[in-house]
C-alpha cells in the first residue's frame, strides 16, 4: 500500500481532491441521474466518468456521459478526436450534444445549469471516506469498462517491459491547448505546468541510469517520441505495432495499457493519460522524474521562485505598469532621443 500513498501525496500536491459536504449531498440527492461533461480530449472525459460514476454509486444513482460532438473545440483538434472513439468501451451509458448550440455552463463558467453536471475533473470524496479507499475504488471502476474486441485483442499482445515512461513534453498541455474556433480565452495564462512538463534531457539521463533495462516510452509529442526511439533500449508503440492501422485515441489507449503493464513507470502525475495508466497498477510502483532523479528539493526551490515571479509580474498592476514603462521608453527612444534631441543640435557648419 506504500506506493498508493505516495500517489495520494502528489495528487494532494496537485490540487486534485475535492470533498463533498453535506449541502452538496442534500442537493444531489434530488436528481436520480447524475451527468459526466467535458468539452476537452477523450482521457478527461472517461477520467471524469469514473469520478461522477463513483459518486453515483454511492449515493445510488444513474450516470450518463454527455459527449460532446463539436469539432471546434481544442481539445478535439489537439488529439484528433473524433465521435466514433466513445466505442472503444463498450455500452457506456452516453448522450451526445454539440457545445456550439447548446451549453451546461451558466452563463459564465462558474458552474453547471444545474447541480446533478460534473465538469471539473476533481476526484470527488464524501467526508470520512479515506482516500486510500476512494483510489482503490476508482482503479476497481476503471478496469470494469470494457474495450471493444478489436482493441482488446491487441491489448493482449503488450508485452511487459522493466521501465514504462510518460512523457509530457509540453507542446499539447502548454501551447495547442489554446487553439479553436473562436477561442478567446488564454488558457496557460496562469499554469505553468512545471510539474507537468519536463525537458528531454531529463529523461534521456533517466533512461540512461536504467540501462541495460528496456524502457517503453510514449508521448504527446511524435519528435520526442522519435528522438528518444534512436536510443537502443528504447520500446515505442510505433517499434511494437508497426503493421497495426489505430487512430490516434486507440494508440492512446494502447499507450495507457503498454505502460501499465511495466514494472516501474515513471511519470509525471498531473496527465489524464498517467492517472488512467496509474488506476490500471495502483499497487505497482510508480513515481515522477523529480523523485526518480532525487532531485525534490531542487526542483521545489526553482518551481516556487519561477511561481512567484510569474504571480507577481503578471498581476494586473504589474502588466499595466510594464505595459506604460514599455511605450513610455520607446516614445523617449523613437521620438525625445533619436528626433527632438537630434533638432535642437547646432548644425555643423563648414567653411565654403
Amino acid at each position: 500500500m506504500e506506493n498508493i500513498d505516495y500517489f495520494i501525496k502528489q495528487l494532494e500536491k496537485a490540487n486534485y481532491f475535492e470533498k463533498i459536504d453535506k449541502s452538496k449531498i442534500s442537493k444531489l440527492n434530488k436528481y436520480n441521474i447524475f451527468y459526466s461533461v467535458r468539452e476537452d480530449g477523450f482521457s478527461q472525459r472517461i477520467l471524469n466518468y469514473i469520478y461522477t460514476l463513483r459518486i453515483s454509486k454511492k449515493l445510488n444513482k444513474k450516470t450518463i456521459l454527455l459527449w460532446d460532438t463539436s469539432k471546434e473545440s481544442s481539445g478535439v483538434i489537439q488529439h484528433n478526436l473524433n465521435d466514433e472513439d466513445a466505442k472503444i468501451f463498450q455500452n457506456l451509458p452516453i448522450i451526445k450534444f454539440n457545445s456550439n448550440f447548446e451549453r451546461f455552463y451558466k452563463l459564465s463558467r462558474g458552474g453547471a445549469i444545474q447541480d446533478n453536471f460534473f465538469y471539473d475533473s476533481k476526484i470527488l470524496y464524501f467526508e470520512g471516506e479515506n482516500l486510500r479507499d476512494v483510489i482503490l475504488e476508482i482503479s476497481e471502476i476503471y478496469k470494469s469498462l470494457e474495450l471493444n474486441e478489436d482493441i482488446k485483442k491487441i491489448v493482449k499482445k503488450i508485452d511487459q517491459y522493466e521501465y514504462g515512461i510518460h512523457i509530457r513534453g509540453g507542446d499539447m498541455s502548454i501551447t495547442e491547448v489554446n487553439l479553436g474556433q473562436g477561442n478567446w480565452r488564454w488558457h496557460t495564462r496562469n499554469r505553468l505546468s512545471i510539474n507537468k512538463c519536463f525537458p528531454k534531457e531529463s529523461y534521456i539521463k533517466i533512461i540512461e541510469q536504467v540501462r541495460p533495462s528496456n524502457v517503453f516510452v510514449c508521448s504527446s509529442s511524435q519528435d520526442f517520441v522519435k528522438d528518444l526511439s534512436q536510443l537502443d533500449n528504447v520500446i515505442t508503440l510505433e517499434k511494437s505495432f508497426e503493421n497495426e492501422k489505430l487512430s490516434s485515441t486507440e494508440k492512446f489507449i494502447l499507450d495507457i495499457h503498454s505502460l501499465s503493464k511495466c514494472k516501474n513507470l515513471i511519470c509525471a502525475f498531473e496527465s489524464g493519460s498517467t492517472l488512467k495508466a496509474i488506476f490500471l497498477r495502483v499497487n505497482s510502483k510508480n513515481i515522477t522524474p523529480i523523485d526518480f532523479l532525487k532531485i525534490n528539493g531542487i526542483y521545489e526551490e526553482l518551481s516556487n521562485i519561477i511561481k512567484s515571479q510569474f504571480r507577481i509580474l503578471n498581476s494586473p498592476k504589474q502588466m499595466v505598469k510594464r505595459i506604460i514603462n514599455i511605450y513610455s521608453s520607446r516614445l523617449y527612444l523613437q521620438f525625445i532621443e533619436r528626433y527632438f534631441k537630434r533638432f535642437l543640435k547646432k548644425k555643423i557648419k563648414f567653411k565654403d
